[in-house]
C-alpha cells in the first residue's frame, strides 16, 4: 500500500510536511485563544485602574488578532505548487 503511494507522491514529500506542519501551528493558535481571553478576564477582575485595564485588554486583544492572523494563514492558505 506504501509502496502504490509512494509513486504518485514522488516530489510532493514536502507539501505533506508543510501541510502537517499547518494543521499543527493552527491548531496551536486556535487552542491557544481561550488561555488569553481567561487571562483578560483574570486581569480585569484584580486591575487597580481603568487605564492599566484598557492597555492590558489591548495587549492581548492584538496578541489573539495576531494568532487569529497566523492560524488563518497556516490553515487556509493552500500549497502553491501542484502535481504535474
Amino acid at each position: 500500500m506504501i509502496k502504490k503511494l509512494g509513486k504518485y507522491m514522488k516530489g510532493l514529500g514536502w507539501l505533506s510536511i508543510v501541510s502537517v506542519l499547518g494543521m499543527i501551528i493552527e491548531a496551536f493558535c486556535e487552542l491557544a485563544m481561550p488561555t488569553l481571553a481567561n487571562n483578560i478576564y483574570n486581569n480585569v477582575s484584580i486591575s487597580t485602574t481603568p487605564e492599566e485595564t484598557r492597555v492590558y485588554v489591548l495587549k492581548m486583544g492584538f496578541g489573539m488578532l495576531a494568532l487569529a492572523v497566523i492560524g488563518f494563514f497556516w490553515g487556509a492558505v493552500p500549497p502553491t505548487k501542484t502535481p504535474d
